[in-house]
């Protein structure tokens, strides 16, 4: 039986990925500090920043998978901002020491990052080639300093590294959706901001097809975790609103989401109110098929 071993694989995204494993038949231990894991799966203790016992976990796997980062809807004060960088450069960072001390160290490494990297850019359509957004931006930055330590991380020969740009996460258990769909019940879906940003989505579940397709195929370094067909944030919220048969509602100012921010320790405005249009196209090149397409099929399902 193969062996995967998931950094940080209690969330959203890495429950639904050890879900997946399970059922392909194959042994999944997961990395936590509590070493809590979902069922069907074995946990182990990590601090996220050294090499310890569980670097045993390694010898013989067919990969690891690295989610770990502190969350980005936490206020972005000072300190803040530096444990949501240090948690990704340093987990990171940890996992690279320990395949080094592997003596069967995993074929594939696949490490998250985020379509943050492309920063604020209106209705351009991006791609893997893309460059990086402006500096001095915070997602960008952490970003751009997270890949590059993934990248510049030197491992045994013969190691597979993807890392895999996640768009805003659909699902169930967790991440934004539930608090717009919670929003829109009220009558308090409407668009944010301008509403003219674009909304880069993935349904959880085709995310983690999308990480088991690239620890089975040979993929580029940077493949972008995100549906083929991102769209506007107001009609994001207009599908929303009529998946869940509600009325049209008023827009969300953007002074109103700095000020839930900064008095309600609400997430950083310019997550809402800035955007990016971002296609898959590594993934699909490579011959990946997404199950949802289209944003109104996902709500449906996740609703």
């Amino acid at each position: 039986m193969s062996k995967i071993v998931i950094a940080g694989g209690s969330g959203l995204v890495g429950s639904a990925l050890a879900d997946l494993q399970v059922k392909l038949g194959r042994e999944v231990v997961v990395l936590s500090r509590s070493a809590k894991s979902p069922a069907g799966t074995r946990g182990a203790t990590w601090d996220g920043e050294t090499v310890g016992a569980w670097k045993e976990e390694l010898e013989g796997a067919l990969a690891v998978v690295n989610l770990t980062g502190s969350p980005i809807t936490a206020s972005w004060t000072p300190e803040n901002k530096k444990e949501i960088l240090a948690s990704r450069v340093r987990s990171t960072q940890a996992i690279a020491l320990a395949l080094n001390a592997c003596e069967a160290p995993p074929k594939v490494w696949v490490n998250a990052s985020a379509i943050g990297y492309y920063g604020d850019r209106g209705g351009e359509e991006l791609d893997e080639t893309s460059s990086a957004g402006p500096k001095g931006h915070f997602l960008v930055d952490t970003a751009v300093a997270w890949e590059e330590v993934f990248k510049q991380a030197a491992v045994p020969e013969g190691i597979r590294k993807t890392a895999i740009r996640f768009g805003i996460v659909l699902g169930r258990q967790g991440g934004a959706f539930p608090e717009f769909a919670k929003f829109a019940r009220w009558f308090l879906g409407g668009h944010h901001g301008s509403g003219a940003q674009y909304v880069s989505w993935i349904h959880v579940d085709d995310l983690a097809r999308l990480i088991n397709f690239s620890i089975e195929s040979e993929l580029p370094f940077v493949v972008n975790g995100t549906a083929p067909s991102p769209l506007t944030n107001r009609f994001f919220m207009a599908t929303l609103r009529a998946v869940l048969g509600k009325p049209w509602s008023p827009p969300v100012p953007a002074f109103m989401l700095a000020f839930a921010s900064k008095f309600f320790g609400a997430p950083d405005p310019s997550m809402l109110i800035e955007g990016c249009r971002v296609l898959p196209r590594a993934a699909q090149e490579a011959g990946f098929r997404f199950t949802y397409e289209d944003v109104r099929e996902a709500m449906t399902q996740l609703l």
